[in-house]
């Protein structure tokens, strides 16, 4: 005697379920971008000294806004269908997020804004985005809609 037992599943297909993922982790990253962008705004970096910015002397800890230049040259693109390119095209961009030494011995200590997004480094005031979670929440919220 044998047992045969037949189970079919409905639902979306393939290419459908496909789309659905590609929706969800689009909003998610153009979300994390955005995290990304907020960030400048809190003091949350330790800073050696005081400077002279336009808006007068800041101390420590301070923001990395000071003309809104870096922020505005932040950009994204989607270089696939889950793959966020997320650029900042301010000369200076790569010395204030990974730190520098200045041809006359000053030391930047670096502030690497998309670390603290994620949680790879502690900035006071910038809130770890779960993107992980995120995607989990998103998609089984997905998947409940049936």
């Amino acid at each position: 005697m044998s047992i045969y037992v037949e189970t079919t599943v409905t639902g979306p297909g393939p290419g459908e379920v496909d789309r659905i993922l590609q929706e969800i982790a689009r909003k998610t990253l153009i979300e994390l971008f955005g995290r990304y962008q907020a960030s400048f705004n809190p003091a949350a970096w330790n800073w050696p000294r005081e400077t002279r910015r336009r808006v007068g002397v800041v101390g420590s800890p301070r923001n990395i806004l000071d003309t809104g230049s870096l922020r505005q040259s932040g950009t994204y693109s989607f270089i696939g269908p889950y793959t966020l390119e997320a650029r900042w095209s301010a000369g200076y961009a790569t010395a204030v997020h990974e730190g520098a030494r200045l041809r006359n011995g000053t030391i930047l200590p670096a502030r690497p804004w998309t670390d603290a997004v994620s949680g790879a480094v502690q900035a006071p005031g910038i809130p770890v985005y779960p993107l992980g979670q995120k995607l989990q929440q998103r998609i089984q919220v997905a998947v409940a809609r049936g």
